[in-house]
């Protein structure tokens, strides 16, 4: 009788059972993927890391690397498995690049004043470098590291120019130092988006010199 009743009650109970335990599994559940499905921002990329993959160089060639890169989207993270790392692909302004007496290719020593917007680049290769070189740095040190890349540059192309050359198309001139410095800049994960001319100075006087020769040929001309 005491048996029929137990097993009557626990006939009765085993709904109830399976239904607290269901409830456990799905709570558990939803705490794995709040704790471990990740969002990512389109100004982020989030480097998932701790397996390996294989992937397609810019050669063609398989390669196999040991994190995933997630841009602007979700996944999911694998705990004890993977970490995650954070790349962030807003704009660094460096607005006080500068070279002091550079001498240019006529010997005449030109101080240059710059601003340059720079990013790490969101395409795979540049991603890729960036990964290598410059994961866990904080934008202080990347917006350091552009700025000694550029200002290397700036100089080196000093030497091959003229002032006046400078001087007469700062915007050519601008161009031109982008596309030189953008294969180094390249190797690092970074690129370029602007970078403007704002000031030019001598301590010579020879910028002076050609402003007064370009007044005074300007107003023979309207004279004449």
């Amino acid at each position: 009788m005491i048996d029929q009743l137990a097993s009557a009650l626990g006939a009765a109970f085993l709904p109830f059972v399976i239904a607290a335990l269901s409830i456990l599994v799905l709570v558990v559940l939803i705490r794995f993927a709040n704790k471990n499905y990740i969002k990512v921002p389109p100004n982020m990329v989030a480097v998932i890391s701790g397996r390996k993959r294989t992937i397609t160089s810019d050669t063609g060639e398989k390669v196999k690397v040991g994190y995933r890169l997630v841009r602007g989207g979700a996944t999911l993270i694998i705990p004890f498995l993977e970490r995650r790392d954070d790349i962030d692909l807003r704009v660094i302004t460096i607005p006080d690049l500068k070279v002091v007496n550079a001498i240019t290719k006529e010997g005449v020593p030109l101080t240059v004043q710059a601003v340059a917007n720079i990013k790490i680049g969101s395409e795979e290769a540049l991603l890729m470098n960036a990964v290598e070189r410059l994961l866990g740095k904080h934008q202080d040190e990347v917006k350091r590291i552009a700025y000694e890349t550029l200002e290397g540059h700036l100089r080196s192309m000093l030497g091959t120019l003229t002032i006046e050359q400078v001087n007469a198309d700062r915007a050519a001139f601008s161009g031109k130092m982008v596309s030189e410095s953008q294969t180094d800049l390249a190797k690092l994960g970074l690129k370029i988006d602007v970078l403007t001319v704002k000031e030019l100075a001598d301590p010579s006087g020879y910028l002076e010199a050609l402003g007064k020769q370009r007044t005074s040929e300007v107003k023979m001309d309207a004279t004449i």
